[in-house]
C-alpha cells in the first residue's frame, strides 16, 4: 500500500466535518481486462454523502 500524504488527516476531518461519512481508508481494487492484464488500484478514501 502507498503511504499517506501530508493532507491524508486533513481531507479526512474535512470529510467528517461536513457531513461525510468514511466508509474505507486504504485499500486496494483489482481491474482485469483479461486474465493476463490485471491492474491494482489504491484507494486513499472511500467516503459516502449523508444526503
Amino acid at each position: 500500500m502507498p503511504a499517506n500524504d501530508r493532507y491524508h488527516d486533513i481531507v479526512l476531518r474535512c470529510l467528517i466535518q461536513a457531513g461525510w461519512s468514511i466508509i474505507k481508508e486504504q485499500y486496494a481494487l483489482a481491474v482485469a481486462e483479461d486474465e493476463d492484464n490485471i491492474r491494482r488500484l489504491f484507494i486513499d478514501i472511500a467516503a459516502q454523502s449523508g444526503d
